[in-house]
């Protein structure tokens, strides 16, 4: 997946297993913000023009999700299924977790543990727009 432009590579790496596409975010604290609110606008732009893509997104390094950070997400999920895709998320930390299920979105992406259970996941029955 060549999603790896020289400004990016200091925040995420990218690997495949199975079908999936993983983009590994290395850290992602609040100061890096706007270095993950590049890279995610990046991916989307990607997911526009690459329909059935099939990504998972390690947020591991991520220790701290803004709002704008969420809202990409959702703006990435909502292309890549429209495209019939699939969008995967892994590693949440425990803060990133919590926000998620405070604002459901955890009923609407399918999140796992790493990103080999989640390339190996079945398709999951999760909410759909409504969700949003």
């Amino acid at each position: 997946m060549p999603l790896e432009p020289a400004s990016h590579r200091a925040l995420i790496s990218s690997k495949v297993i199975d079908t999936f596409g993983v983009v590994v975010f290395q850290r992602g604290g609040l100061r890096e913000q706007v270095e993950v609110l590049r890279t995610l606008e990046s991916l989307w732009r990607y997911a526009q023009s690459h329909p059935r893509l099939r990504i998972v997104l390690d947020l591991s390094g991520m220790d701290y999700i803004s709002c704008a950070g969420l809202s990409m997400l959702v703006r990435i999920l909502k292309t890549v299924r429209a495209a019939g895709g699939a969008l995967r998320l892994c590693g949440l930390q425990p803060f990133v977790a919590e926000v998620f299920r405070a604002v459901r979105l955890d009923r609407a992406f399918s999140i796992h543990e790493n990103a080999e259970e989640a390339a190996q996941a079945p398709e999951a029955q999760l909410e759909t727009e409504s969700a949003f």
